[in-house]
């Protein structure tokens, strides 16, 4: 069941394919309108890559669709629809990909054709603008990958998606949802589906932060930390959902551990709050199995802007106990969260409860897999 839509999103365009009308239901008129806006707005040789998805959405083949709509246009006159050519559109990083190995390809050396190491790092955006759409795809990968070393910046793609899927799954079957059938909108974003799900009254994490800190660099950083998460709960497109929980996040800050140090500790950190959840007093919505934490390298990336030094904060494991060594190696209990992944990822990957902090940990051992940023999900590109 599918229905064909159009939706200009800021910069990008994005095609989706809206489980809302089964195709018998449309009219010729709505056939038509619905491929004139497609060959019209865009190129025609995308209409093999909206007929795909469609097909599988329907378990028809692209053959009988095509011939519906050419049927249809027919009828009111219209020329049928181009020949497909088979070139990459405006619209193919849409297209689902068979082969996945691309996600696990090193870009750490990749130039476009012509260009020297030098030319890379003073190009432009508009010689940028200018390269192949697919070029520029990989130049910007390989951007992602040098600007990250290390630090959780994103959930994979993949890891996203079976979230998503596994969440869809959970709604279905509390609302007694028919197989088959979505338990809500394809265009919710997954932050709006975890709060839901998990029924909490707030949600966010716990920052805790040195006592001993600069008054005036403090203010800086809570000002700037806010702008970052008001701006991950702005809407980028209609119907995430994301204003119905927008006054239900909560980042308490906790400036009272380590009072007689110049600085702060994970296990100050983890110490504190492993009594504090034993006690019942973390909040449900905020009792992830982390507490982030900002020492002064942190405050100093939020304070004084560097690409060497991108907006941070830590990310402190509760459950992390040094006496065991079922641990993988190298996993001390804490690991760097880039400040702009902190709801969209890092809440919904141990918000949800699917995944731990250790298991996010190991991501950041797949430097090389491409990240979904929250612009993405605004998107719907997943």
């Amino acid at each position: 069941m599918a229905c064909l839509s159009l939706i200009s999103a800021s910069a990008n365009y994005s095609v989706q394919l809206m489980e809302d009308l089964a195709p018998s239901d449309w009219s010729a008129e709505e056939w038509a309108a619905a491929a004139d806006t497609v060959i019209g707005k865009t190129q025609a040789h995308i209409i093999s890559d909206l007929i795909e998805d469609l097909g599988i959405k329907l378990q028809v083949t692209e053959e009988s669709i095509r011939q519906r709509i050419d049927e249809e246009r027919g009828a009111l006159g219209l020329k049928p629809l181009p020949p497909h050519e088979d070139k990459p559109g405006p619209f193919h990083y849409l297209k689902k990909k068979e082969d996945s190995s691309e996600e696990d390809q090193d870009y750490s050396s990749y130039l476009p054709p012509g260009w020297t190491e030098e030319k890379y790092k003073t190009y432009s955006d508009q010689e940028a603008r200018e390269l192949p759409d697919d070029v520029r795809d990989k130049l910007f990968k390989r951007q992602s990958q040098e600007l990250n070393p290390g630090y959780f910046a994103g959930l994979p793609k993949k890891v996203l998606n079976n979230i998503t899927s596994t969440l869809h799954e959970y709604a279905r079957q509390q609302l007694g949802v028919p197989e088959g059938v979505r338990a809500y909108k394809r265009e919710i974003a997954p932050l709006v589906q975890v709060f839901s799900l998990q029924n909490h009254e707030n949600f966010g994490f716990i920052l805790c932060m040195p006592s001993h800190v600069d008054e005036e660099a403090l203010h800086e950083f809570v000002e700037t930390l806010d702008m970052i998460n008001a701006a991950q709960l702005q809407n980028f497109m209609e119907g995430t959902g994301l204003e119905n929980i927008e006054g239900r996040f909560m980042m308490p800050l906790d400036a009272e551990i380590g009072k007689n140090a110049k600085d702060i500790s994970a296990e100050d950190c983890r110490q504190r709050y492993r009594l504090v959840r034993k006690e019942g007093g973390l909040p449900s919505g905020l009792d992830t199995g982390i507490v982030l934490m900002a020492d002064k390298e942190a405050i100093q990336s939020l304070t004084e802007f560097s690409m060497d030094n991108p907006a941070h904060v830590w990310a402190v494991d509760l459950d992390f106990d040094p006496e065991k060594n079922t641990y993988p190696e190298g996993y001390d209990g804490t690991f760097e969260v880039r400040c702009h992944a902190l709801l969209h990822h890092l809440y919904v990957a141990v918000g949800s409860g699917l995944m731990t902090p250790v298991e996010v940990w190991g991501l950041l051992q797949r430097r090389n897999v491409p990240i979904v940023d929250a612009e993405m999900i605004h998107h719907n590109e997943l």
